[in-house]
């Protein structure tokens, strides 16, 4: 099939039957379109209806919305109720009305440009003014461009809109015992762990995660490390063993039993978290793997270790800082356009920089810079350098690294040899 051979018609009735389907796509349509995009004369008759609704305040759906046009008298003229019924009769789910809105806005282009070389060819005799003519076109490629939309919304559309929303869900925290007093976490945020090596970044974001992973589930990108590495240090944490001990394989009788005691007790939390650990991924890559996950698996919460570790596309870019903004870049297009929010943790160089770039830290949401003082093991400091959602500052926060937990520290699980059959989550975690 070709473009040539596509009904225009056929993803406007799919737009317009999103629109009375669920009352909140009004307002992600009207991002996008306006009524006079729409090929169709009673999609654009009905979308101004239901705009003008919504802007009044009038609820929106199939009932409402053929209400309002039979006492206009302007049923009959858009086909009537059963042509409303039959646009939202096929509608299984809205998940992509942004992309059949890009659809209809992008034929809507090519009409435009279209009917602007029909009227160029007819309006090059020698009596035409060439100034008027160059006028007219650019005006109509502005609008074939997109020029006169964008995500713009009156301020009042959006307060309403706001004002008349459920309750939005409170912000997250990290769990975390003096983080929390500055940091919480919005749908969109970039957070940005920066240290040195071997401070503890990976321990402070991975204790957040599990701190969260009963409300968020959590995608973890581990580039450094493998899945098995990082699930034997989730589980040092729960079981208080070291983790050295672990990775090199001299454990005790009573850690081996406690960690076998923690892995069958915390398989259902475990079993929320997805780790990628190929070791190798591409920003395009990431982004890519990001919305699948988010849109067809459930994800709410990201972590990426690190983010100096991915790549781009070589080819395009001239040194490392330039790949390392259009890396940075990308990860911050993709929480604002999930709307999840992302950790990234950076490293930085023995001068206390960030290594290749300044980008990360621009584009963060919030930047916590993590130190160490090596006579002092059990506690971190933290200092809090940006905070777009509110206080910057610093502080200690407790730790024990060598079971990889950050924050406030409970003493080791009672052992119980007779371990349960039922893998069921329990709330007693170190994290």
């Amino acid at each position: 099939m070709t473009n040539n051979d596509l009904n225009p018609e056929a993803i406007e009735d799919l737009v317009m039957g999103q629109v009375l389907y669920e009352p909140d796509c009004i307002s992600r349509a009207m991002r996008f379109i306006k009524p006079e995009h729409f090929y169709g004369t009673e999609h654009r008759a009905v979308y101004q209806v239901v705009m003008d609704m919504w802007r009044d305040g009038h609820p929106i759906d199939l009932y409402t919305v053929a209400h309002n046009l039979m006492k206009a008298g302007r049923l009959k003229d858009v086909g009537g109720a059963a042509r409303l019924a039959g646009w939202v009769y096929h509608v299984a789910q809205t998940t992509h009305l942004e992309y059949h809105c890009a659809i209809v806005r992008e034929q809507y282009g090519l009409r435009v440009l279209r009917n602007t070389g029909l009227r160029l060819s007819a309006s090059t005799s020698a009596s035409e003014d060439p100034d008027a003519i160059i006028a007219s076109m650019n005006t109509d490629i502005a609008l074939a461009s997109g020029f006169d939309m964008g995500s713009d919304m009156n301020a009042g559309e959006v307060a309403y809109e706001m004002m008349n929303a459920p309750e939005p869900p409170k912000p997250l925290r990290l769990g975390i015992t003096g983080l929390d007093e500055y940091v919480f976490i919005l749908e969109d945020n970039m957070i940005v762990f920066t240290a040195p090596s071997g401070v503890g970044k990976t321990a402070t974001v991975m204790t957040a995660v599990m701190n969260i992973i009963e409300v968020r589930k959590p995608w973890v990108v581990s580039l450094e490390m493998s899945a098995k590495e990082l699930i034997t240090r989730i589980l040092c944490g729960y079981a208080k063993v070291e983790i050295q001990s672990a990775l090199n394989n001299s454990l005790t009788g009573d850690e081996r039993a406690r960690l076998a005691q923690v892995a069958n007790e915390k398989a259902a939390v475990l079993s929320r978290l997805d780790i990628y650990d190929d070791g190798h991924m591409t920003i395009d890559q990431f982004k890519a793997m990001a919305e699948h996950k988010v849109r067809n698996e459930g994800v709410g919460l990201i972590a990426i270790d690190y983010g100096q570790l991915m790549d781009a596309d070589r080819s395009q870019y001239k040194n490392s800082t330039e790949k390392y903004e259009v890396i940075s870049r990308g990860i911050k297009a993709t929480t604002k356009a999930l709307k999840v929010p992302i950790f990234l943790i950076v490293q930085l160089n023995k001068d206390g920089e960030i290594y290749g770039s300044g980008q990360f830290e621009k584009d963060a949401h919030v930047v916590v810079k993590l130190t160490k003082d090596p006579s002092a093991p059990n506690v971190m400091q933290y200092e809090v350098a940006k905070n777009r959602n509110g206080r910057v500052g610093a502080g200690n926060m407790p730790c024990a690294l060598q079971y990889g937990i950050v924050g406030a520290l409970g003493d080791p699980p009672p052992f119980n040899p007779q371990l349960p059959t039922a893998r069921g989550h329990h709330n007693d975690t170190p994290f």
